[in-house]
């Protein structure tokens, strides 16, 4: 599909990027980015960086399959899929996402997405709190496709807000579960920077210290191995992560690095080369955090093992387990969710 557009006097110095988001309304916003890394958005016929000013009279044009008008970027809700509800209160609905599902849908053509699931029982969760992300509806949060576990979608638009507020705070607590590649014993912060992979857009790269001249984000991310078993592809080890920064594939990029990927995660599983360097970033976990994973672990039931043959398509074995918030009154006490048929066969 191709957009085409020429600059009007009002809309001259804006960026390129500003002026397709805001004036033009194009997206979703993923999709726009991934039309500039594939040079399909062009200025006066050439290839064009996302914050490159504008002039007047400047054509510029988006082909793209992927990219829409606003007033196609509609979520259409799904009534044939049941979602698993955790809890429920007049501000947010907390559901138990399957993995190989995505949280929410990349463009209007898809419709098997969680969202989706919870806006035909919910209507109000599919309204549009950010109108460069008309897709998300009113999810608090993302979790990754092959990811199962908590997601949290608000119910109204203040009370996203609130939540979004917490969150950029850093006051949600999250653990996750995952059976990860070999025999890993870890009881242990780990302090990386991640970056995206210049390879491939799907992968994060972790480093030691902070790469020069690339954008990257602090990660930190605690761990406890509980037990290993050996299966049928190999030894595996069952672990408990607490993230404390929110960067994409936090758990999955630092484990790779580490040398023990999260079993079957397809992105990552290559990357078993473990870093030089790891004691300097590194640092015993607190006793907030072994206070928490022994809390988490207390609701395991014993003799887990991890079953390939009742793994969804697209999933992986990481699952979003625990989440509690002291400043939002609905997650005080913690929630967990139900670990899925694959972790415990």
């Amino acid at each position: 599909m191709a957009h085409h557009f020429i600059i009007e006097e009002e809309n001259a110095n804006s960026t390129v990027e500003h002026y397709l988001l805001r004036h033009a309304k194009l997206g979703p916003r993923s999709a726009l980015k991934k039309a500039f890394r594939n040079d399909q958005v062009r200025l006066n016929q050439r290839p064009v960086a996302r914050l490159a000013p504008l002039s007047t009279g400047d054509k510029l044009e988006v082909i793209a399959l992927d990219v829409f008008k606003q007033e196609q970027l509609k979520l259409v809700p799904n009534p044939r899929l049941t979602p698993e509800i955790v809890i429920k209160t007049e501000d947010f609905i907390v559901i138990n996402k399957p993995a190989g599902m995505s949280a929410h849908p990349l463009k209007p053509t898809e419709t098997d997405t969680a969202l989706q699931a919870l806006g035909a029982r919910y209507p109000e969760t599919l309204q549009t709190a950010d109108p460069t992300r008309p897709l998300e509806g009113l999810l608090a949060h993302r979790i990754d496709t092959g990811t199962s576990g908590l997601l949290v979608c608000a119910r109204s638009l203040a009370a996203r807000r609130r939540l979004k507020e917490v969150w950029k705070k850093q006051g949600i607590k999250k653990v996750y579960l995952a059976w990860v590649e070999g025999n890993l014993e870890i009881e242990k912060r780990i302090c990386f920077f991640l970056s995206h992979s210049e390879k491939s857009k799907k992968r994060m790269i972790a480093s030691v210290i902070e790469p020069r001249g690339l954008r990257s984000w602090p990660a930190e991310t605690s761990f406890r191995s509980l037990y290993g078993v050996n299966t049928a592809y190999g030894p595996s080890t069952l672990v408990l992560a607490q993230i404390h920064t929110g960067v994409t594939h936090q758990i999955r990029a630092t484990l790779a690095a580490l040398g023990h990927a999260v079993l079957k995660d397809q992105v990552y599983s290559s990357s078993s080369n473990p870093l030089k360097g790891l004691a300097e970033r590194s640092e015993k976990l607190s006793t907030e955090t072994k206070q928490l994973f022994s809390k988490c672990s207390s609701t395991l039931q014993p003799n887990l093992r991890p079953n390939e043959s009742l793994l969804p398509e697209r999933g992986f074995f990481l699952h979003a387990l625990w989440l509690s918030s002291e400043e939002e009154k609905a997650f005080h006490q913690g929630i967990f969710a139900p670990l899925p048929a694959h972790f415990k066969a």
